[in-house]
């Protein structure tokens, strides 16, 4: 199916949001905002500056002609004054004497390094004497602004102009002296009184221009910091959000996408949870190594990514676990997308020199139907994952609410169990194995029963299933050997004669335990004769790991146990595997011995297990013999022992017992007719 018409829904509505993908950073924007404030600041900076500095100019063209005014009044008292001491004449002024005394009272008044003092007659533009005398001075001159100030009558004043002897700006202050007609101008030039202010001026204009660059790398700094903080802000929210090794959103970006999906939409919100996990991942990890494992969980993600827009969000969970969120709830088309996506997964790969295959199993939880948040969407999807893998592996199964039933049973049953066997409620029972030949027990099959306080009998069906997946099995299996082999020679000690006693051994035992070293100390506790005790194993045991069990059983029959295969022909027969591990004995299930009598097809695997064994040179047993009829057909193919309700039920070791003193009576009263 193509693409499109998997994404083809039809009009609906959701309410996933575009996948986040980090805040954008508006870089030029803010650059530009920041120019602007900086030009701002330092248009502020140069207004606040100029209105300083005119003030400070002010006051300092008021100083001088404040200057100007004093050194006026000084000078034109002391040029009265020695006129009249002199009693000098308007004609006597010039005279070479009269000149020198007034340059001398001149050159002690400080007028700066350009500033002028000159004397000057009023009835005509002449210079009586000017300090210090310019290079190329003359005595009469055109009329100034000086000079018409006096003609207008104007006695005394200030201005401010270029010197028409050597173009200095200057402030000059003139004034009439006394009655005399002459008048003293003074003349201070702007280089010297605006000295100090051109100082002040260049500080502050340096102090102002530092301040200005400081204030812009702070703010740059500042600006940096706070990019760099943005970064590490973000580099934590992407590790928080993301997985390392993939780059996939994670669990927690998950749960937050959904949950805001479906707040914002409520219950209405159509979306669809998808659980991935990689079949036999661990044994990619254990034959390739974890790098080339990475390798391949990292090109799978890519390959999930690139499934956009068929699906809304793709994440990893842990280690294998992939997690699919998808904008739809019609399950004919979330199966065709699931089955789009595993054969996805599955087109080959080139990986450490091989090409690989890689398969998945998907379970399916929709909202709102099996839950309402990430939580138990999660959860049901799950659920539904462990179902696809019980069923096979590389499929997808949709969630039901029965398996949330059955997971909930299997969580209580566990930890029902636990109390259980801490509490010695477990029990066991035997059922007596017959030989057919004489007719006489010559064993039991111990068999464990769990009576619960609340919930009555629970099937071993149900709770040894729970004990082996929890790891329970082996703390179990340790007590139940124990108890066998006592319980055996207990029987010894009662006068019943050396019987032996079959167990079932797990799985589990055999990849976690230490099975022959078990069996040798509850032997020796015991003192039970080795070859009394009796272990079953199941096909998928012996087939599992081949090298390991073989291994475990030549142990095992180093010990001088029994070896019996339960069940047989209900698993993965082999021929090779009988011949290999050399077993004892053969045990047919009961669904076979129950039919035999109307299906021929049963009847015919009973005698082809019959011959089979004997043709091994081992013991044949038939379970589940319920009638006089099975029994004599089972003679009749040759079988060795049986065991069965025509016989009894299991009992417990006390009713056990009473059946043994019963079937010891029984055949004493027999002789005794005889």
């Amino acid at each position: 199916m193509t693409e499109q018409a998997l994404n083809d829904g039809g009009d609906r509505i959701t309410c996933l949001l575009t996948p986040d993908t980090g805040p954008e950073v508006a870089a030029a924007p803010v650059v530009k905002l920041q120019v602007w404030l900086w030009l701002g600041m330092a248009l502020a900076i140069i207004a606040l500056l100029g209105v300083l500095l005119g003030l400070l100019y002010q006051q300092a063209q008021r100083q001088a002609r404040s200057d100007v005014s004093n050194l006026s009044l000084v000078l034109e008292a002391r040029l009265s004054s020695s006129f009249r001491d002199t009693h000098a004449a308007l004609h006597g002024i010039a005279t070479g004497q009269s000149l020198k005394k007034l340059e001398d009272i001149f050159r002690q008044v400080d007028v700066g390094a350009h500033g002028v003092i000159t004397l000057r007659r009023t009835e005509s533009p002449q210079v009586v004497l000017r300090v210090p005398m310019a290079d190329n001075q003359v005595d009469s001159y055109q009329p100034d602004a000086i000079d018409r100030r006096l003609s207008e009558g104007i006695q005394e004043g200030t201005l401010i102009t270029r010197s028409r002897v050597d173009g200095v700006k200057r402030l000059y202050g003139f004034k009439k002296v006394g009655d005399f007609p002459l008048v003293l101008v003074i003349g201070l030039a702007s280089e010297d009184y605006l000295l100090s202010w051109k100082y002040t001026v260049i500080a502050s204009s340096v102090v102002c221009s530092v301040l200005y660059l400081l204030i812009i790398g702070l703010t740059l700094r500042l600006q940096a910091n706070r990019i760099r903080r943005q970064q590490i802000l973000d580099e934590l929210r992407d590790s928080a959000f993301h997985d390392e090794l993939t780059g996939l959103p994670n669990r927690r970006y998950l749960l937050e996408r959904v949950n805001q999906a479906i707040n914002q939409c409520g219950r209405g919100q159509r979306l669809t949870l998808l659980y991935f996990d990689v079949d036999n991942f661990k044994t990619i990890n254990d034959s390739l190594g974890h790098v080339a494992g990475d390798t391949i969980l990292q090109r799978l993600a890519q390959r999930l990514a690139a499934l956009k827009p068929l699906v809304d969000t793709v994440a990893r969970l842990s280690g294998d676990e992939f997690l699919v969120l998808v904008d739809d709830d019609d399950h004919v088309r979330l199966a065709q997308r699931v089955e789009h996506i595993l054969r996805v997964m599955q087109q080959p790969l080139e990986q450490a020199g091989y090409t690989l295959s890689i398969g998945a199993s998907a379970g399916i939880a929709v909202h709102p139907d099996h839950g309402h948040d990430f939580g138990s969407l999660l959860k049901a999807a799950d659920t539904a994952l462990t179902q696809a893998k019980r069923n096979g592996r590389n499929t997808w199964v949709f969630y039901e609410a029965a398996m949330g039933e059955r997971e909930l049973r299997f969580l209580y049953v566990q930890t029902e169990l636990r109390q259980a066997f801490e509490q010695n409620e477990l029990q066991v029972f035997y059922q007596p194995q017959i030989d057919l030949g004489s007719g006489a027990v010559i064993g039991a099959e111990a068999l464990l029963r769990w009576p619960h306080p609340g919930l009555g009998s629970i099937a071993p069906g149900e709770f040894i299933p729970v004990a082996e997946s929890s790891g329970l099995i082996l703390p179990i299996s340790r007590w139940l050997l124990s108890k066998v082999c006592h319980q055996a020679v207990a029987w010894q000690t009662a006068g019943f004669g050396e019987l032996s006693v079959a167990m079932n051994c797990s799985a589990v035992q055999f990849r976690q335990g230490d099975l022959v070293s078990e069996v040798r100390r509850a032997l020796h506790e015991s003192g039970l004769k080795p070859h009394l005790l009796e272990l079953e194993l199941t096909e998928s045991i012996l087939i599992e790991d081949s090298d390991g069990v073989l291994e475990t059983i030549q142990g095992l029959k180093a010990l001088g146990v029994s070896m019996s295969i339960d069940d047989f022909g209900t698993g993965y027969s082999s021929m090779a595997y009988l011949k290999r591990f050399a077993v004892d004995k053969l045990k047919i299930d009961q669904s076979f011995v129950r039919g035999m009598l109307s299906n021929p097809q049963d009847a015919a695997i009973v005698q082809a297990v019959i011959t089979l064994g004997h043709s091994f040179d081992m013991k044949v047993i038939a379970e589940g013999v319920e009638s006089f009829n099975l029994l004599d057909a089972l003679v009749v193919r040759g079988c060795d022992e049986a065991q069965g309700y025509y016989y009894a039920k299991a009992l417990s070791p006390s009713d056990f017992a009473v059946y043994m003193e019963g079937r010891t009576a029984a055949s004493f009263a027999a002789q005794q007719w005889a």
